[in-house]
């Protein structure tokens, strides 16, 4: 069963040109963001279990680790909210 909030469906993404995305055949807006396009870019080439720690330090490598796992959560945060819409 999966955890409560998750919604499964089918998700299609071109990497190439323009990043874009769709959800069960239904486009996705942008994804806001350079960094959150570029998390969101990764997570597709590499799936699987990530720890925050490591895409923190990644993405925001110059940041302190606390610092980086909260821009982490914003950009997750920002991600999520634009492949539900």
């Amino acid at each position: 069963m999966p955890p409560l909030g998750y919604r499964s469906g089918v998700l299609r993404a071109r990497l190439f040109g323009a990043l874009s995305a769709e959800v069960d055949g239904r486009s996705v807006p942008p994804v806001p963001g350079f960094k959150t396009r570029s998390l969101f870019a990764y997570l597709l080439v590499h799936p699987g279990p990530h720890s925050r720690v490591r895409l923190g330090g990644l993405f925001w490598p110059d940041m302190p680790d606390t610092r980086a796992r909260a821009s982490l959560r914003v950009a997750l945060f920002a991600l999520r909210r634009t492949l539900d819409s």
